[in-house]
């Protein structure tokens, strides 16, 4: 299990620590990720560090994402699938971009395969990856 605490600033919130590779597992970037339980995806991550990884190279050319930002901006992401390891697990899951990125956001595709606690009087995130 893992516990970290919210990330302070202007609006406080929970935040985690993972890694991302493509699915050959050659490269990996560190990412701190804020947890948005309004995003569907995996990971959305910052458009550099998805080339770096060589993850346009993992892109169905069929699969179209239409996205909405919080601000209310539509936009079209490029997708790929990749590995998140989180402590020492790995999960394979969509890794998604967009030039306009503000910040890494990880979302309930992964969410969903974890028990996930978000505690916020303590300001604490909890995050148990195996049963």
């Amino acid at each position: 299990m893992t516990s970290l605490p919210f990330e302070e600033g202007k609006v406080p919130g929970p935040v985690l620590d993972v890694a991302v590779s493509n699915l050959d597992r050659r490269s990996s970037v560190d990412l701190r990720t804020r947890v948005d339980t309004g995003f569907e995806g995996g990971i959305l991550m910052p458009f550099d560090d998805y080339m770096i990884l060589g993850l346009q190279g993992w892109e169905d050319p069929l699969d179209i994402v239409i996205a909405r930002t919080g601000q209310g901006i539509t936009v079209r992401l490029r997708s790929s699938r990749g590995i998140v390891r989180v402590g020492k697990e790995d999960f394979e899951c969509g890794i998604f971009t967009t030039p306009i990125l503000l910040r890494p956001l990880l979302g309930m595709e992964l969410l969903n395969m974890w028990r996930v606690t978000l505690d916020g009087p303590k300001k604490l995130l909890k995050v148990e990856t195996s049963p």
